[in-house]
């Protein structure tokens, strides 16, 4: 679980760096205007930051259905061997 978010987190760091310094330098050294730019980056970051959540959240279902399948079929194969058990009968 945690390798499938590393990706997530750096994407978001990146974004967040970007955003950063686009708000801090509005213009670049030649007078062009970039707060379009830092508004598009903006919104970037909200999505990017949502899905991060919403991965996070189907990760983290995920681990859980996996870990109460793997209980599932524990019992079960534990109720299997029982059923077979009785059904050899006792031993000689």
């Amino acid at each position: 679980m945690q390798e499938g978010l590393q990706d997530e987190v750096a994407m978001l760091r990146v974004m967040t760096r970007r955003v950063m310094e686009l708000a801090s330098n509005p213009e670049d050294s030649y007078g062009t205007d970039h707060r379009g730019d830092l508004e598009s980056a903006i919104t970037a970051l909200d999505t990017l930051g949502i899905a991060a959540t919403r991965l996070a959240r189907l990760l983290s279902i995920e681990k859980k259905l996996a870990v109460q399948n793997s209980e599932a079929s524990r019992t079960l194969h534990r109720a299997l061997g029982d059923i077979i058990s009785e059904l050899k009968g006792p031993n000689p």
